[in-house]
């Protein structure tokens, strides 16, 4: 499968639209997870631009899967990173914004719903 740029930024602004609609709805506030299908997205999205990295090179099947894998899944710990960093200097930025894990299950929730997201995209990719 061939990976455009129009690909990518389509389903960053569908990220970023479902983020500001959730927000906007208050999803955030209940019991809904809004969030775990957002980063299922988001670790289809990082996959899809390691795709795009590594298109035009013979790479062995098995070396794709992985690394599909392993991008997204340390694509999903920089922006958990990057959440805390920012909630922890910048508190009311982040609650205003929604951009902040409270709990570590809530991390590691995350975090694995990237990791599904890659492994999605990798098993389409190397079947």
């Amino acid at each position: 499968m061939k990976i455009k740029n129009k690909h990518i930024l389509f389903l960053l602004v569908i990220l970023i639209a479902i983020h500001f609609i959730a927000r906007s709805l208050g999803l955030y506030e209940g019991k809904v997870w809004i969030d775990i299908p957002q980063h299922i997205l988001g670790g289809i999205l990082l996959a899809m631009i390691w795709l795009k990295i590594i298109q035009h090179q013979k790479i062995p099947k098995i070396i794709v899967f992985i690394s599909i894998i392993t991008f997204s899944v340390f694509g999903s710990f920089v922006w958990e990173a990057f959440e805390f960093l920012f909630w922890t200097f910048f508190p009311d930025y982040a609650l205003s914004l929604k951009w902040f894990s409270p709990t570590v299950s809530d991390t590691l929730s995350d975090l694995f719903a990237g990791f599904i997201g890659g492994t999605i995209v990798a098993i389409l990719t190397v079947k």
